[in-house]
């Protein structure tokens, strides 16, 4: 199996677009959150993406800054040394609604118009694949192409598979994450009728949540062999180490009570990366600030490292940049990596008074810096979705 690392990373956010503003936000642990919604402030679509989905636009643009940052975006093109090395560079992009705003439109066209209004672009826009086959299509990438949906456990879903494509060899290099553009009425009022956004602040692991704020953004990494990577002198962020993935699908939006389904997954990418809990630096937790799950989640964490829960740093970076759904588990993943080049564990902003149930060390109202040698990202999705995936240090 060939080990698998990180070289590139770009992120379209409320929080920030691109690497730089988004890490300087971070760190000082600004919000991206107005009002009821976190959106992407200051996007510039290109004049031919225009007739894009939002969430199509958001992949192109945070694809571009990870070919960038990984040094293999030259102009408008990737560069291969050969055409077959085109067929070893693929592309997994996800996301959890797809281009939902733009089936809304074109829904309300219908109605209004009859079938004769519809553009022609409907499913060029609203299918939760075509941000990957747009992004292939832009960077001329001809190997495994797929977009993943496993609601906001997509992201990191993602990565897994993406990872486990370039493990086994059938892919040398991956742009892999995930984008969500599903600020709509429709999502919105789905997800108030079911009690899980808040009335004002999320607030993960705090006595007084009530849910969390919805928002867009889209995250995209590099994945390359080790060998690739080297051979070409590539920056390497980390290496992908292990990964884990559960079922709790006992009920549509809520874990299990034992919280034996997250214990599982951090287990599973325990045994696989051959690490002991007392080794984890950091976890960025799935922190959603809803009322049910955050102890449930805490509960998970606490069976799965036994004593090691309390002396590990936690946080949940939601409050910073909103849910951001289906690329939640992507732009937590790069948070990680850049947690971890930067020497610091991000703050859980807005966590004033600890829920008792939530005894962890969450890193409340301001980072601190510390020094990661490995990081874990836990993402949770409706329906049961649930992965772990660690990273450690490439030096």
């Amino acid at each position: 199996m060939k080990q698998v690392v990180v070289t590139g990373l770009g992120v379209v956010t409320p929080l920030g677009i691109g690497k730089e503003k988004f890490r300087q936000n971070l760190r000082a642990g600004k919000s991206g959150v107005e009002a009821e919604t976190a959106e992407v402030r200051d996007f510039e679509v290109e004049e031919e993406y225009a007739g894009y989905d939002r969430s199509i636009q958001f992949a192109l643009k945070a694809s571009s800054e990870a070919l960038v940052d990984a040094g293999l975006l030259s102009g408008e093109s990737v560069s291969f040394e050969r055409d077959e090395e085109r067929e070893k560079a693929g592309v997994i992009i996800g996301s959890s609604k797809g281009g939902i705003s733009s089936l809304m439109q074109e829904m309300a066209r219908f109605v209004t118009e009859g079938p004769g209004g519809l553009s022609g672009h409907l499913y060029e826009n609203f299918l939760p694949n075509m941000a990957a086959s747009r992004v292939a299509a832009a960077f001329g990438f001809h190997g495994p192409s797929e977009g993943i949906v496993a609601a906001c456990a997509t992201g990191a879903i993602s990565i897994i598979q993406a990872y486990n494509l370039i493990r086994t060899g059938k892919a040398e290099v991956m742009l892999s994450g995930a984008t969500e553009a599903s600020l709509s009425p429709l999502i919105l009022a789905g997800f108030r009728n079911l009690g899980v956004l808040s009335a004002s602040l999320c607030r993960p692991f705090d006595r007084n949540r009530d849910g969390f704020i919805p928002g867009e953004g889209c995250g995209v990494v590099v994945l390359e062999s080790i060998e690739r990577a080297r051979n070409r002198g590539a920056k390497i962020y980390a290496e992908i180490k292990g990964y884990g993935l559960s079922a709790a699908a006992c009920h549509p939006t809520a874990f299990p009570p034992s919280g034996n389904s997250i214990a599982m997954a951090i287990k599973k990418a325990l045994h696989q990366a051959k690490l002991h809990p007392s080794e984890i630096d950091y976890i960025n937790t799935h922190g959603t600030g809803t009322k049910v799950n955050d102890p449930l989640e805490t509960k998970g964490i606490k069976t799965a490292l036994g004593k090691y829960a309390l002396s590990t740093s936690l946080s949940s970076t939601k409050p910073l940049t909103g849910h951001l759904l289906g690329a939640a588990g992507s732009v937590e993943f790069i948070i990680n990596l850049l947690a971890m080049e930067g020497g610091f564990v991000p703050p859980t902003i807005n966590l004033e008074d600890p829920d008792p149930q939530c005894d962890l060390d969450y890193t409340p109202l301001k980072g601190k810096s510390k020094q990661i040698g490995n990081a874990l990202s836990l993402s949770c999705g409706f329906g049961g979705h649930i992965s772990a995936l660690f990273i450690v240090s490439a030096s």
